[in-house]
């Protein structure tokens, strides 16, 4: 059970990062060397998958960072190809969920007895039984975890202020930043003991519920602003205006009413920073 759990722990950590620098991370390192995989799953050391695995990566990502240059076509299409990774999330989960297996029984060797019974693989290799529950264990994690966190982004995207062409890089920059830190936290917590891996993923899924609910209430919030907008944009047509250019631009709906120094000043800031993420 220690193992199983710590396998599936480890494959649900696909879904509050990125699944595709997950597989690379765990792919080049055990090419390398520096980690031991299931023989099963010795499949992801080999160059093919390295390479399939890391174009899908760059198309995934490249479209997130090139929204700071075209906001409206490559948001749709960075909506789209997230939309469409989804569906290999619960195979990317199960994948690093049965890797992990050989890893955990390296580095603990008290787990490497209770793989001898747990029967993961039967003949030629093909999954058992546990081999089964283990993959869809992570499977499932992953799934429910990615499902949470795109729940969560709009909301979040709202309270922190970076919708439009900011809130992808940020995003992608996030997620590729914890397969790092979450595959270096895998292999350092099993080492010492894979209970640990568990709790940290009960930490994980607590936190990112935290998190999808705030965000939620952020998005009853921006429901209720909305309806204030809609009514100054009635009420007022210029000044309704002027709010969505600012949203857009910053600067843009001061220089139209006018207040070209404070337009100006905030026009720079935003080239800027927009620039930070080209």
């Amino acid at each position: 059970m220690e193992l199983m759990l710590a396998a599936i722990s480890a494959g649900g950590m696909v879904g509050v990062s990125d699944q595709y620098m997950c597989m690379l991370v765990v792919g080049i390192a055990a090419k390398v060397g520096w980690i031991r995989i299931s023989p099963a799953t010795e499949f992801m050391t080999s160059w093919w998958f390295i390479i399939i695995v890391g174009l899908f990566w760059f198309l995934t990502v490249a479209p997130a960072y090139l929204t700071t240059v075209a906001p409206g076509l490559m948001n749709s299409v960075n909506t789209v190809i997230n939309f469409l990774s989804g569906f290999l999330v619960p195979l990317s989960g199960g994948l690093i969920a049965l890797a992990s297996v050989g890893m955990i029984t390296i580095l603990d060797p008290q787990t490497h007895q209770i793989l001898a019974t747990l029967r993961l693989w039967g003949n030629g290799g093909n999954l058992a039984g546990s081999g089964w529950a283990v993959a869809g264990g992570g499977a499932l994690i992953a799934s429910l975890l990615t499902g949470a966190k795109a729940a969560a982004k709009p909301g979040l995207s709202t309270a922190t202020g970076t919708l439009g062409h900011v809130s992808a890089p940020i995003y992608a920059t996030a997620e590729n930043a914890a397969s790092v830190l979450g595959m270096a936290l895998l292999y350092l917590l099993a080492s010492i003991n894979p209970w640990l891996v568990v709790l940290l993923m009960i930490v994980i899924s607590l936190v990112t519920a935290a998190l999808l609910v705030y965000a939620i209430s952020q998005l009853r919030k921006l429901k209720s602003g909305l309806g204030e907008y809609f009514r100054l944009l009635r009420d007022k047509p210029g000044a309704g205006i002027t709010v969505a250019l600012e949203f857009l631009i910053w600067g843009l709906g001061w220089m139209i009413q006018g207040r070209w120094l404070r337009g100006v000043a905030m026009f720079v800031i935003w080239s800027l920073y927009g620039s930070l993420w080209l």
